[in-house]
């Protein structure tokens, strides 16, 4: 997260007002999931909006991770509309259930990978790297000298 500029304070600001308007939607229009929905369609439509125009985050891929993920959300509150009290064929809404539940599981996915590619780069750059550099200079010194502490070792 960039904290050196605007967008990046005002990213978490923004991110405790949609909490506080998801919290109050929930006390208060308990009663209208509609309304709810559409609430959160334009919150979520906004914070894609932000993340598009602000770019708050210091890395490009995790900017468009970002936009990724709150599309989905976008989409899956688009389905939800689908769930309101207005749905009269309950097979239509199995199906609904089905995809939405779908694209769920395939976001986790794609998030899973990118988080064991991002700690497979971080585990490579920080040990493995490090390690195998001074391993290279070491025999680039001596290169016996890894074989005589064997040996005297024994």
């Amino acid at each position: 997260m960039r904290t050196d500029i605007f967008s990046g304070f005002s990213y978490s600001v923004y991110f405790i007002f949609r909490r506080s308007i998801y919290a109050l939607s929930i006390i208060f229009l308990g009663d209208h999931p509609g309304i709810q929905l559409f609430i959160q369609i334009l919150m979520s439509l906004a914070h894609l909006g932000y993340t598009a125009c602000s770019m708050p985050f210091e890395d490009k891929t995790d900017n468009i991770i970002e936009m990724a993920n709150e599309a989905m959300v976008l989409w899956v509150l688009s389905i939800l509309l689908g769930y309101t009290d207005d749905m009269i064929d309950p097979e239509v809404g199995s199906n609904i259930g089905f995809l939405m539940v779908g694209l769920i599981l395939f976001n986790v996915f794609v998030n899973a990978l990118l988080f064991i590619y991002a700690s497979g780069r971080v585990i490579y750059f920080k040990v493995i790297r490090p390690l195998r550099h001074k391993l290279c200079n070491r025999l680039k010194k001596n290169p016996y000298e890894i074989a005589n502490d064997a040996t005297n070792s024994v």
